[in-house]
């Protein structure tokens, strides 16, 4: 795919750049075309970089961690899962007592954090992708919901890429849930909800309008740009093809096969 001077001339006045993980600059442990180099390129021209990711079975310690091991060396506070904003709202809303589906890493993270993990009356369940999730677990965060707890999910991705193609993601259990309970969730966290990268433009003094969001995602990562003055580029490197964007409604301003595109 031919992309257009004009459009990486655009891409240079930016500031802020902001990636989705998964299907964007790597596929399980393998980092995809490009993705380091063209992060390695950013950071040449002291370009903030954020990775900035929906999936949250794992901290962002964890992330920053993996990345550098595979050649990215980004701090742990320039990784963003949707857990954060998590966080930050039932703190916010002093609810401390959660009935948490996750990861075991993930539920250390909250008890660091304060919160009281328990089955047992809770003030609200919350659903992460949870890689460990056993029937037991998925059947008493189900009864809980059924009682009338409320619910909230960090991020609404149907599918995970893996090299060996899709896996059900957190959208996928959620359906359960709602197909079983009539419920739907309170609020969703993560991406496209706009409120995830806000703090760090903040802490960054910079607006929307400085920063850029690279994904493979339409109806989460590029669903995030749409009405604001983020500029959004998408890449055909995970779930999205060429074919699929053609045919739905959100667009981005920028469609590239791979970050490789954009060397120089």
């Amino acid at each position: 795919m031919a992309v257009r001077e004009s459009s990486i001339n655009c891409l240079a006045e930016k500031t802020v750049f902001f990636f989705d993980g998964d299907g964007t600059l790597l596929l399980d442990n393998h980092l995809l075309p490009g993705a380091a180099n063209y992060i390695h390129q950013l950071q040449d021209e002291s370009k903030h970089v954020i990775i900035c990711t929906n999936n949250s079975s794992k901290t962002a310690a964890t992330y920053s961690e993996k990345y550098a091991r595979l050649g990215i060396h980004l701090p742990e506070h320039h990784v963003i899962t949707s857990l954060q904003p998590a966080i930050h709202y039932f703190k916010s809303k002093q609810i401390l007592r959660l009935a948490v589906m996750g990861n075991r890493v993930i539920m250390d993270e909250l008890s660091n954090e304060g919160f009281e993990l328990t089955f047992d009356a809770p003030q609200a369940v919350l659903l992460t992708y949870d890689t460990e999730l056993t029937y037991d677990k998925y059947a008493r965060i189900t009864r809980l919901i059924q009682q009338g707890t409320p619910y909230f999910l960090t991020h609404p991705d149907m599918v995970c890429p893996t090299q060996e193609g899709p896996l059900p993601d957190l959208g996928v259990i959620n359906a359960g849930i709602e197909q079983c309970t009539h419920y739907r969730p309170t609020l969703v966290f993560g991406k496209p909800n706009i409120q995830m990268i806000e703090p760090t433009l903040l802490a960054l003094n910079a607006s929307l309008s400085d920063a850029v969001f690279f994904g493979d995602r339409l109806y989460t990562d590029i669903a995030m740009s749409q009405d604001t003055p983020l500029t959004s580029v998408l890449t055909l490197t995970g779930e999205t093809t060429w074919s699929m964007y053609t045919e739905q409604s959100i667009k981005a301003d920028l469609v590239i096969d791979s970050l490789e595109d954009l060397l120089v």
